[in-house]
């Protein structure tokens, strides 16, 4: 329904190409706020909108988007890590993230802070592929380690070493172990607020 709204050059036109023949699926789409936001109701949030014109920011988990499972959706925001050429421009990266996740109300995934943690270990794995931006098998052990913790941070001390994981047995504890670390060491978050409705 949305794609023709999405794309410019379809190859077909949804509503005269297609017939419905059942409704599948039914969802519900929330608008929420930053709690520093002094809105309670779509009501205030118009009004403030409208009162703080250049103020607000917007958030969503991509065009066409929508919560595909019975439970609320969680939005992580992804941490990326430095080329292997310009390792001190994580700091100004996780910063950059770090203030659009304080924006925005949402968790982080700080795989990029993990790879600075391995990375300044003696004798680290490797982790940057020969082009020194992509990732190893390492690295996207890692990576995956860290968005893992991010979105189950209550099993933080459960979440073991897969078997079969291509990584040597000590590699792959240790960088789950980094994953564990920078988790612990605490992205916080002020998660965002479902505004009420109004009838």
């Amino acid at each position: 329904a949305t794609a023709k709204a999405l794309y410019a050059n379809l190859p077909y036109d949804p509503q005269k190409d297609l017939a419905p023949i059942s409704l599948l699926v039914r969802a519900s789409q929330l608008l929420v706020v930053n709690p520093s936001v002094p809105a309670r109701t779509l009501a205030e949030f118009i009004a403030y909108a409208k009162a703080n014109p250049g103020k607000m920011s917007f958030g969503s988990v991509g065009s066409g988007s929508g919560s595909r499972r019975n439970r609320p959706l969680r939005i992580v925001l992804y941490e990326t890590w430095a080329r292997q050429s310009d390792p001190p421009s994580q700091a100004a990266l996780s910063a950059a993230v770090a203030a659009i996740g304080a924006e925005l109300g949402l968790e982080i995934a700080p795989a990029g802070q993990a790879w600075a943690r391995v990375l300044a270990d003696p004798d680290p794995p490797v982790l940057h592929d020969r082009d020194g931006s992509h990732p190893t098998l390492a690295g996207s052990f890692l990576a995956a380690a860290v968005i893992a913790l991010a979105i189950f941070p209550a099993d933080l001390d459960r979440i073991a070493v897969p078997d079969d994981n291509g990584l040597a047995s000590a590699d792959a504890t240790r960088l789950l172990a980094a994953a564990r670390d920078v988790m612990r060491a605490g992205v916080t978050k002020q998660g965002p607020r479902q505004l009420k409705e109004t009838s």
